[in-house]
């Protein structure tokens, strides 16, 4: 069996991403492989009109959420 030089983790907020998580870190220790933790932040549209900054805040929220 060959193993992974990489491995790739799609991280969700709760006890699934955490585990996800978990089982790639052990996955890449055990390979001593390179971790990726990636996690998706959707984005609102900001070019709805004049003077509309709730998005641009709420954008700002999800990203920080995501990191």
């Amino acid at each position: 069996m060959t193993l992974p030089s990489h491995v790739l983790s799609l991280y969700e907020p709760g006890r699934r991403g955490d585990e996800s998580v978990r089982r790639a870190l052990e996955i890449a220790a055990e390979a001593g492989a390179r971790l990726t933790v990636v996690t998706v932040a959707v984005a609102e549209p900001t070019d709805q009109g004049c003077c509309d900054t709730r998005s641009v805040y709420w954008n700002g929220v999800v990203r920080e959420l995501a990191a």
